[in-house]
């Protein structure tokens, strides 16, 4: 899987947004996406600032992929048919969103590192075209859109169909998740390219996605959060998804009893998440607490009223009744709770107390 995030031209490169990028590299993306759909009334601004964002890129060792019509990057001075140019311009990829000549598409793989197809439009007919043409598919990637306007994202099941289909032509397929902090404007209502996914945490969005066909994800929205982007980095390098929970309210002595790094079972539960071994760790003897119910995200411990299971440790995926032999001690914070879904068997996760949520920017 290869990741990467968006940055947009109606933004100054200023040292705010350059220890964005590079922390962003320095945590495992590996590319940048931008748009040069250009405002009448400054296109030398976008020209200056995308040779800007390409010098960064370079220096951060990221691919640049941008989308691109045709005459607006003739305004800033570049050509689709002059691919040498765009390459010695800082452009790696371009995006295509209308249908170019074959031999426009042809030269375009011969200098850069990645051409972006439609993915919704892609059809056989072109798919037969580009491989009569010996076509360098390993450069070639199906990119679907990202979806402003909400109630317009892909389904699910349609996507996850066309991803099934482009993949069975050799076709890589890349899509959005939106971001979950600087939304992008003018409607601040993320860019996914699933609707379910808008709401989501964008790891979460992005765990879904891999299991949906998908090698390739961008943020489609120009910033995430400061603790979303450690979550990145810490699955990223570590395949290990980062959880922020809280004490209820009782406050329960075993709260940091629970807290670190754990392991999903092999044999997965359909309505927790059971911490393999939790068991077996030099289990204290766990005295029964006033019951709750429990929510979802909910984190319990077993106590010794359930006997052999005394110091099991489970995440609730569904809201489930109290249990007098089960002691709630903490709660995933709700911005999280979609990652809960995305935990499969023998999947890695740690359990870390919440700061204050004005400090989980």
């Amino acid at each position: 899987m290869n990741y990467g995030f968006s940055f947009y031209l109606d933004k100054e490169l200023d040292s705010e947004a350059n220890i964005y990028i590079k922390r962003m590299a320095a945590q495992g993306f590996s590319g940048i996406f931008t748009s040069i759909h250009l405002p009448e009334d400054q296109v030398a601004v976008y020209r200056e600032r995308l040779l800007q964002l390409a010098a960064i890129a370079r220096e951060n060792q990221l691919q640049l992929v941008v989308d691109i019509a045709a005459d607006s990057l003739e305004r800033i001075g570049l050509s689709v048919t002059n691919p040498k140019q765009l390459r010695k311009f800082g452009i790696t990829g371009l995006r295509l969103d209308e249908k170019l000549p074959l031999s426009v598409i042809i030269n375009l793989t011969q200098e850069l590192a990645l051409v972006a197809l439609n993915a919704s439009t892609l059809t056989l007919e072109d798919v037969a075209h580009l491989k009569q043409a010996k076509v360098d598919f390993s450069k070639l990637e199906a990119w679907h859109n990202y979806y402003p306007r909400p109630e317009t994202g892909l389904a699910a099941t349609w996507f996850s169909k066309r991803n099934h289909w482009l993949r069975s032509l050799g076709i890589h397929v890349q899509a959005f998740v939106p971001g979950d902090g600087r939304l992008r404007g003018p409607l601040f209502a993320g860019l996914p390219t699933l609707e379910e996914h808008r709401k989501w945490h964008p790891l979460a969005a992005v765990l879904a996605l891999a299991k949906m066909g998908v090698s390739t994800v961008y943020l489609g929205d120009p910033e995430i959060t400061t603790v979303t982007q450690a979550q990145f980095a810490l699955y990223l390098k570590q395949k290990i998804i980062l959880l922020h929970i809280k004490p209820i309210e009782s406050r329960s002595r075993y709260f940091k009893y629970v807290l670190g790094l754990h392991q999903n079972r092999l044999d997965p539960a359909a309505a927790v998440i059971r911490c393999a071994d939790s068991r077996q760790l030099g289990v204290p003897q766990i005295v029964a607490e006033p019951s709750y119910p429990r929510t979802q995200g909910a984190v319990t411990l077993d106590n010794e009223k359930y006997q052999r299971y005394m110091g099991e440790i489970q995440l609730c995926r569904i809201a489930l009744p109290a249990d007098e032999r089960v002691n709630v001690v903490g709660q995933v914070l709700p911005q999280e709770l979609t990652l809960l879904n995305q935990l499969g068997a023998g999947e890695r996760f740690e359990l870390r107390a919440a700061v204050e949520r004005e400090e989980l920017k």
